[in-house]
């Protein structure tokens, strides 16, 4: 009640301001955002491409087949899951400004280590290690193993993981045991096991961290996890569904599902409920949005095309015909910032396709190494954000506080922004400035703003303040 009387005295009441500035920057990257990286499974190699001239700059051998890529948020490493057979499973990781491998990390045991997730704070990586049913801590200050985790059992095809924005939990895709591991990241260890539907495969949590979205797919069903209670809705999709992605604003998922018709199911996420049907190209599989939320690229793999999705009329606007998808296509972070250009790894032809977003047309296939089959562009740069922290106070009805207020530019490419103070989540907001009222003037606050576009960080700074 206190808060709620806070809160409305904040905009009602005269305020006045002291004269106690802090000033910070969101960090920028190092990495151009021009910059594209091909894991080619079978040439054992991560193919570099310049998406300004759509060319290869650089080919960098790892140290085993490459399975997935992450990219720190701020663009300066690239972790790859490497697999093959022991002694050499494990990950190697890429400096982006010179394009070359920087450490190799050795995960022992026949584990074959396949998606990754990387932390917001880039302090920690995890690694699913689809043999040994286990996840491995990679600790970026050392790069080495600091912990290795056994949850559910994964299975031998690629399942995956999702990480909640404020860094906290990460959820981990059991598709032989049909749920879904909690890692709680200050402990690494399992604090939960939800049950799902059959055969969870692709997991991924909501902007504001709420709830996380699971496709199962023997089930063609989506299982809802409030990450509050742990409780779980279903959803209903069409047969067999593979991946999804979210809108910006969070408010649609698009559900790739292969079965036959292929389709794309719509969710309402408020009602969580499907609210669409699209007919879409033979096997979909894997799929990308535009930053601005108004087009979907599908990639259809037995069709060999991309059907391209109006999200304002829920239609195929466009089919676009590529190389020989193979099992592959749109794997993930496919699409540049500007919404003009969409790549396409063609893991049989040994290619990627570039798509321009404005004539939905190949207009560039440029040859990689053997068998691509992921492919990830770094974060997209955020302009430089200014952020004050100002301490203020105010008064009325014979009461009389003290708060501080955050503010920022905005950031072009941002569409909601994270506050956190001394690492607990604090909201999640479109808009440029906070007010946090429940302050102990004695204390020392660390502040720190995150944007992000879509579910990607794109930059993060923190200021601190106080005791008044």
């Amino acid at each position: 009640m206190r808060m709620l009387i806070l809160s409305k005295l904040l905009t009602s009441l005269n305020m006045y301001v002291s004269t106690f500035l802090v000033f910070l920057s969101l960090h920028t990257f190092c990495a151009a955002a021009s910059t594209l990286y091909v894991a080619n499974r079978d040439s054992t190699s991560v193919s570099v491409i310049d998406t300004a001239t759509n060319s290869v700059i650089a080919t960098v051998t790892v140290q085993a087949p490459p399975q997935c890529l992450a990219i720190t948020s701020d663009g300066t490493r690239v972790y790859v899951t490497c697999a093959s057979a022991n002694p050499t499973d494990g990950v190697s990781v890429i400096d982006t400004a010179t394009n070359s491998v920087i450490a190799t990390i050795l995960i022992p045991g026949d584990v074959f280590p396949q998606p990754l997730v990387i932390t917001p704070d880039n302090a920690s990586v995890y690694v699913e290690n689809i043999f040994a049913d286990t996840v491995s801590v990679i600790d970026t200050a050392t790069n080495s193993v600091i912990a290795t985790v056994a949850v559910g059992s994964l299975g031998t095809s690629v399942q995956f993981l999702a990480i909640t924005p404020d860094g906290t939990r990460v959820y981990v895709a059991n598709q032989l045991s049909d749920n879904v591991s909690v890692i709680d990241t200050a402990t690494n260890s399992v604090i939960a096991t939800i049950t799902v539907g059959d055969a969870p495969r692709f997991l991924a949590s909501t902007p504001d961290g709420a709830r996380v979205y699971v496709v199962n797919r023997n089930s063609s069903d989506v299982s809802v996890i409030d990450t509050a209670t742990n409780s779980v809705a279903t959803v209903v999709v069409g047969s067999f569904p593979q991946s999804f992605v979210s809108t910006p604003d969070g408010t649609r998922i698009y559900v790739a599902c292969s079965g036959m018709p292929s389709l794309v199911s719509v969710i309402d996420t408020a009602t969580n409920s499907v609210i669409a049907t699209v007919v879409v190209g033979s096997s979909s599989q894997f799929l990308t949005i535009t930053p601005d939320g108004t087009r979907v690229y599908v990639a259809n793999t037995d069709s060999d095309n991309v059907s391209v999705v109006d999200t304002e009329t829920n239609s195929v606007i466009a089919t676009v015909a590529v190389g020989d998808l193979g099992a592959t296509g749109i794997q993930f972070r496919a699409i540049t910032s500007d919404n003009t250009r969409v790549y396409v790894a063609n893991r049989d032809s040994s290619s990627v396709s570039v798509i321009d977003t404005t004539t939905n047309s190949v207009i560039a296939t440029v040859a990689v190494g053997a068998f691509p089959h992921f492919l990830a562009l770094p974060p997209s740069p955020s302009s430089s954000l200014e952020v004050t922290a100002a301490i203020k106070n105010a008064r009325g009805f014979g009461i009389r506080f003290t708060y501080y207020k955050l503010s920022w530019n905005p950031s072009p490419e941002a569409t909601s922004y994270t506050i956190f103070r001394n690492g607990m989540f604090l909201s999640q907001t479109q808009s440029t400035h906070y007010s946090d009222i429940a302050i102990d003037p004695s204390q020392v606050y660390t502040y720190e703003v995150t944007a992000y576009d879509s579910t990607t960080q794109i930059g993060s700074g923190q200021v601190q303040i106080g005791p008044l």
